[in-house]
């Protein structure tokens, strides 16, 4: 299942990360962590955004994996395998770690 939302209208550019921050954090993510039976995917776009939302799940104790560009090889794989074992019902990762 793929979710799409609309970013509510903001006054300029500056505020579109804070809008897309607060959008998730209030609406998405307990509609997302609650229901969720495993294999959910979050694909972050900035390695900003992924930090954020990392410092969030661990204060919340979420248990999620996550990958960025940054993991190293062997973290990664231990990630995956907690996620693909369902011990990690959401794996977050970011768009430049799918390259890397």
């Amino acid at each position: 299942m793929v979710t799409l939302k609309r970013i509510p209208p903001v006054a300029s550019f500056e505020h579109s990360d804070e809008a897309r921050y607060q959008l998730f954090v209030k609406t998405l993510w307990q509609g997302i962590y609650s229901g969720c039976t495993g294999y959910t995917v979050l694909l972050v776009p900035s390695y900003f955004d992924f930090v954020r939302l990392k410092a969030y799940f661990k204060a919340k104790n979420a248990q999620v994996a996550f990958i960025s560009e940054y993991t190293e090889k062997k973290e990664c794989q231990r990630q995956r395998t907690m996620y693909e074992m369902k011990d990690y019902p959401v794996l977050m990762i970011t768009e430049r770690a799918l390259v890397f």
